[in-house]
């Protein structure tokens, strides 16, 4: 084990080369410095002949990576430090695609809290292994954000409209969830990962899959979303977020409920989502971040990015005033601005 920085340790074993997000009193919230040094080591590691496989996981029991350190966010837009906003953004998002584009073999361990920039960190890899401790989200549109990190590349391609509905309710996935919805690739006992990081560190490029087969925990818990897929394929299709609204409203009583969750959310960054999703399914990743780039440093200028962070971060009895509060007052000309 060595320290690349306090907040990243790295550990070589092997032919393994381990990157440990090491924030766990921050869930390991992602840091502008974390962002950085994990893109030099990665270009490391793929460089190097040694290294056979590069893996990313959380230290402490709770959290693979919670996503970007929002509150510092928030407090750089404060200060009007727009330079540090964008540069952990750029530097979030190189790293995202860093990553899709990494020639050794990437094996993400989901165990624990894994939302928001932690999925970019994951599902854009290789390999993403989900325990029984995974909780997955993109809580965005609850922050006056949108889901970044490449999410307009992954989610419009997951199972039906199971993308759509993750990114406008921010539903909580646990660790079967993850799995079956094809987020995660394998999903293994926390309790033999000690065990599978020995054989990684023992095995070569071409055996990862096999390894994590020879793991893969034999799943006996029922896909949670599957009494609902056919409603979320109904429902949430297409890219009029009033329609989707109407049809979640008029199917059942847990559409309905889908859609008062979705009604508490910032209307601006369920608006962004819609149109995200569908502009993203015809786009490459590398546009999709571009894309990203662009919307992250329009919205967290807004008030609603500091009402939903305090909502939902700091003051959390506190309901975000949200502007405009109505989706009916949201023109697509509005939201078309956030594009060019």
């Amino acid at each position: 084990m060595f320290a690349v920085t306090q907040e990243v340790l790295g550990l070589r074993q092997g032919n393994l080369a381990l990157a440990k997000l090491n924030r766990p009193m921050s869930l390991n919230a992602l840091t502008l410095n974390m962002c950085t040094i994990l893109r030099s080591i990665y270009n490391k590691w793929d460089k190097d002949e040694k290294v056979k496989i590069v893996a990313c996981e959380g230290v402490g029991p709770k959290s693979f990576c919670a996503g970007g350190d929002i509150k510092a966010l928030l407090q750089s837009v404060k200060e009007k430090d727009m330079h540090s906003v964008s540069q952990f953004f750029k530097s979030e998002y190189d790293l995202v695609y860093q990553i899709s584009r990494l020639t050794k073999p990437y094996v993400a361990i989901l165990d624990g809290i894994t939302m928001g920039g932690g999925a970019g960190l994951c599902v854009h890899g290789r390999f993403r292994i989900a325990t029984e401790n995974t909780l997955f989200s993109m809580p965005e549109t609850a922050l006056g954000l949108f889901p970044d990190v490449g999410a307009g590349y992954f989610l419009p391609r997951l199972q039906g409209q199971l993308g759509s509905y993750l990114a406008l309710t921010g539903a909580h996935l646990k660790g079967v969830d993850v799995y079956y919805s094809g987020i995660a690739t394998h999903y293994i006992s926390s309790g033999l990962l000690r065990l599978l990081k020995q054989e990684l560190a023992e095995a070569n490029s071409d055996q990862v899959d096999s390894i994590l087969d020879s793991f893969q925990k034999h799943v006996e818990d029922g896909y949670s979303l599957a009494p609902h897929l056919e409603e979320i394929n109904k429902c949430f299709l297409g890219d009029n977020l009033e329609i989707i609204l109407q049809q979640l409203e008029n199917e059942s009583e847990w559409t309905n409920l889908q859609a008062n969750i979705i009604k508490r959310r910032c209307p601006v960054s369920c608006k962004l989502a819609v149109k995200i999703l569908q502009d993203g399914l015809k786009m490459s990743l590398q546009k999709v971040l571009e894309m990203d780039y662009k919307l992250a440093m329009r919205c967290v200028k807004r008030n609603d990015f500091k009402e939903g962070v305090n909502a939902t971060l700091i003051n959390k009895g506190h309901l975000p005033a949200w502007d405009p509060a109505a989706y009916n007052d949201i023109t697509i000309d509005m939201i078309n601005e956030f594009f060019y």
